[in-house]
C-alpha cells in the first residue's frame, strides 16, 4: 500500500509539473500576443525579395536591391531564391508559416538541452520522463520571452530558422546507421551562409576539430549557393557582390544603441569610427576567435558540443561589425551551457561558481530586457531613439561584455587539468 500510495504520488506529481510547464508556455504566448504587435518588417523585406524573383522577365530580378519605400533587401541573391518558394504562400500565410516555425524551433531547441542535461538517449525514453516533460515546457516559455526571440516574432526575422539549420547539421554530424552514407556535416551550415553571411564563422568549429571534409562540404554548401544564384540570377547576382556588399552602411550604422557586437561597444565607449578603431576591433576579435578556438577544442573533448556551437555563435556575434540585439537568438543556447559549465565546476571552487551565476544574472537582465530598455533604464528619454548618452550606451551594452564573459569563463571551466595539458603537449 504504501509503495503504490508512492508510485502515485510521484506520477501526480509529474503531472501537476507537466501542466505547470504547459501553462506557463499558454502564458508566454499570451504575453506574446498581447504586448508585441507583430509589425513583420523584416518578413515583408524577405516577401518582398522572394516575389521579385517570382515575376515574369527579368524587370522584377533586376529590382531586386534598387530603391524602394521601405527597408531594402539587403541579402544576397540566393536568399532571394528561398524567399520565392514562400512567397508562392502570399504574405499572410507566408507570415503564420514563418512564425510557426520559429515557435516550433524554441520547443525542439528546449527539449534538445533538456535531453542532453538529464542524460537522457532515446527521445521516446525522454519523453516518457516527467522531468524532461516539464523542464522542457518551462524552458520553451523561458526562450519564447527571451528579447531577441521576442523581436523575432515582432520583426519576422529569419535568424531563428539560420540558427535551426546550423544546429539541424550538429545533429546530423557524424549520425548515419549501417550501411548508410553519412550526413555530409557543413553542408547546412553553408547554406546558412548562402542565406545570410555570418555563418562562415562556424568554419571555425571544423577548423579547430581538423574535420576538413566537413570544412568541405560548408564550403560547397556556400560557394554552390552563389554559383546557383549566379547562373538563374546573374545581373542580381553582380549587383549584390560589386555595390551591395561593399556598403557597409546597408543594414544601419554600428555606432546605433542596439547593436551588440565588439565594434558596437568600442564606439558605444566614445571611440571615433576611425582606422584606429579598426584596428582594436580587429585585435579583439582576433582574441576571441583565439579563445573560442579553446573552447571549442576543450568542450568537444569534455564531450559537451551544446558548448562547443554554442562559443562559435558568440564569437560570429561579436566579431560581426552588426549584430543587433534580436540576431542574438543563441542565448537560447548559451544560457543554459552557462549552467553546464558551472555545475562542471568543483562545489570546493565557490567563487568560480560565483562568478558563473553573477555572469548569468547580467546575462538574463541584458538579454530579457533588451539595450532599447536597458538605455531606458539609464535615464533615455525615449525607447530606442537617438541620441543617447555615453552612459546609456554603455549601459545598453552589456550583453557585449556578458558575452565576453561568457567565452573566457567556458575556457576556464573546460580548461584541461595540468596533467591533461601536459599529455597534449
Amino acid at each position: 500500500m504504501t509503495t503504490l500510495s508512492k508510485t502515485a504520488g510521484s506520477t501526480n506529481r509529474g503531472w501537476i509539473a507537466t501542466a505547470a510547464g504547459a501553462a506557463a508556455v499558454v502564458a508566454a504566448l499570451v504575453v506574446l500576443y498581447l504586448a508585441y504587435i507583430p509589425l513583420l518588417n523584416d518578413f515583408e523585406v524577405y516577401f518582398y525579395g522572394g516575389n521579385r524573383v517570382l515575376q515574369a522577365g527579368e524587370t522584377g530580378v533586376n529590382e531586386l536591391y534598387a530603391p524602394r519605400d521601405g527597408l531594402p533587401f539587403t541579402y544576397p541573391p540566393f536568399a532571394a531564391l528561398i524567399f520565392a518558394a514562400m512567397a508562392t504562400l502570399g504574405q499572410d500565410a507566408g507570415g503564420v508559416v514563418f512564425t510557426a516555425t520559429a515557435l516550433l524551433g524554441a520547443a525542439v531547441v528546449s527539449a534538445w538541452l533538456t535531453r542532453h542535461y538529464f542524460g537522457l538517449g532515446r527521445w521516446r525514453d525522454a519523453a516518457a520522463d516527467w522531468r524532461f516533460r516539464a523542464v522542457a515546457l518551462a524552458g520553451t516559455a523561458a526562450i519564447l520571452l527571451l528579447g531577441p526571440w521576442r523581436d523575432t516574432f515582432d520583426f519576422g526575422q529569419i535568424n531563428i530558422i539560420l540558427m535551426g539549420l546550423i544546429l539541424a547539421d550538429f545533429a546530423l554530424y557524424g549520425k548515419s546507421r549501417a550501411g548508410e552514407l553519412r550526413w555530409p556535416a557543413g553542408l547546412l551550415i553553408g547554406i546558412a551562409a548562402g542565406i545570410k553571411l555570418t555563418p562562415l564563422a562556424f568554419g571555425l568549429y571544423f577548423l579547430v576539430r581538423r574535420d576538413f571534409k566537413a570544412l568541405g562540404w560548408m564550403a560547397a554548401g556556400f560557394f554552390g549557393s552563389i554559383a546557383l544564384a549566379w547562373a538563374l540570377l546573374p545581373v542580381a547576382s553582380v549587383t549584390f557582390w560589386t555595390k551591395i556588399l561593399p556598403d557597409t552602411g546597408r543594414i544601419g550604422g554600428p555606432a546605433y544603441v542596439d547593436n551588440l557586437s565588439v565594434k558596437g561597444l568600442l564606439l558605444h565607449l566614445g571611440l571615433p569610427d576611425s582606422p584606429l578603431t579598426s584596428v582594436v576591433w580587429l585585435v579583439l576579435a582576433l582574441a576571441l576567435a583565439a579563445v573560442a578556438a579553446l573552447v571549442i577544442k576543450w568542450a568537444v573533448e569534455a564531450e559537451e558540443n551544446f558548448v562547443a556551437v554554442s562559443a562559435t555563435a558568440l564569437l560570429m556575434l561579436l566579431i560581426s561589425p552588426v549584430s543587433w540585439s534580436h540576431h542574438w537568438v543563441w542565448m537560447a543556447v548559451a544560457l543554459p551551457c552557462m549552467g553546464f559549465a558551472i555545475h562542471r565546476v568543483p562545489s570546493r571552487n565557490g567563487r568560480m561558481r560565483l562568478a558563473g551565476w553573477i555572469i548569468v544574472a547580467f546575462s538574463a537582465l541584458s538579454f530579457y530586457l533588451t539595450p532599447k530598455y536597458l538605455s531606458v533604464m539609464a535615464g533615455a528619454a525615449e525607447w530606442g531613439k537617438d541620441p543617447q548618452t555615453q552612459w546609456q550606451l554603455i549601459v545598453a551594452s552589456l550583453g557585449v561584455v556578458c558575452g565576453m564573459a561568457m567565452l573566457v569563463y567556458w575556457a576556464l571551466a573546460y580548461r584541461p587539468s595540468r596533467a591533461g595539458l601536459r599529455r597534449q603537449l
